[in-house]
C-alpha cells in the first residue's frame, strides 16, 4: 500500500486488468487497481460518504481524472 501512496502522478507502471463477463476486474492485478481507486477515493471524497450513488457527479469526474493521471 505504501508504494501506491508514494507514487507521483504518471509514475506508476501500467498493469493489465482482466475483466469477467460482467465487466468486473478479476485476476492477479485486481487488488492493485482496487488499492489505487481506494486511496484516491479517500483523498477526494468526504469521510461520511456511505453510498456511491449519493456522491456529487462532479466529484466522481474529478476522482476519475485523478485516477487516470496516476496511470
Amino acid at each position: 500500500m505504501d508504494d501506491i501512496l508514494s507514487k507521483e502522478p504518471g509514475s506508476m507502471s501500467k498493469i493489465k486488468i482482466e475483466l469477467n463477463d460482467k465487466g468486473q476486474p478479476i485476476g492477479e492485478n485486481y487488488r492493485k487497481l482496487s488499492s489505487v481507486i481506494g486511496v484516491q477515493a479517500r483523498k477526494t471524497l468526504p469521510l461520511g460518504c456511505s453510498d456511491w450513488r449519493l456522491v456529487d457527479g462532479e466529484k466522481k469526474i474529478t476522482l476519475w481524472k485523478e485516477i487516470k493521471v496516476l496511470s
